[in-house]
């Protein structure tokens, strides 16, 4: 047999042993300095990571989306304002004749109510509702009586909905009107 340092001696596969531990040892280590934060982060991941994240937590809070058959709904646009955001809602029809009603504030129940049932409101991501504090017809020959517009096929009518001022860092919404739910993105500031 072999003699090691100062006379030791050496078993017999000690070597082995060594390159045994070793290597069963490499892979743990590897994976702690990993998890440890030593590895590259991708923030692009990391950024749709919680976008995912936030979606998630939105839909968790939207209504069940009911489709009435014949109107649609689409958003013109959104936007901020210093003391609002703005929300031009469009209604339409395609193949048949249908009726849009938009919301009419009654002072018997102190709220905005479309066909005195349905609200409209914002949802941000936070799950946090903001209710309607004004509406505005487009002006022009088909101005509702009542809050009830025909719409012949085909047709369009525009309507500009004011609700209180989403917070900056709100970047995704939806808007939730009577059973329908719209969801919208808001451009970074």
């Amino acid at each position: 047999m072999g003699r090691g340092k100062a006379g030791e001696k050496k078993r017999p596969g000690a070597r082995a042993a060594a390159f045994f531990r070793f290597s069963f040892s490499l892979p743990l280590l590897l994976c702690c300095w990993l998890q440890a934060g030593c590895g590259r982060r991708d923030p692009g991941a990391e950024l749709q990571a919680a976008r995912a994240a936030a979606d998630a937590k939105l839909r968790s809070c939207l209504p069940e989306a009911e489709v009435e058959a014949g109107l649609r709904l689409a958003l013109g646009a959104v936007t901020r304002e210093p003391e609002a955001t703005i929300v031009r809602l469009v209604a339409y029809t395609v193949d048949e004749a249908a009726d849009f009603d938009l919301p009419l504030y009654l002072l018997s129940r102190g709220r905005w109510l479309i066909n005195e049932q349905g609200r409209a409101y914002l949802l941000d991501a936070q799950c946090r509702e903001y209710k309607l504090k004004d509406r505005r017809a487009t002006p022009g020959p088909r101005t509702p009586e009542r809050g009830r517009v025909r719409l012949r096929p085909g047709e369009a009518f525009e309507a500009t909905l004011v609700f209180p001022r989403l917070p900056d860092a709100a970047r995704e919404g939806a808007l939730v009107y009577g059973r329908r739910v719209i969801r919208f993105s808001l451009p970074a500031e």
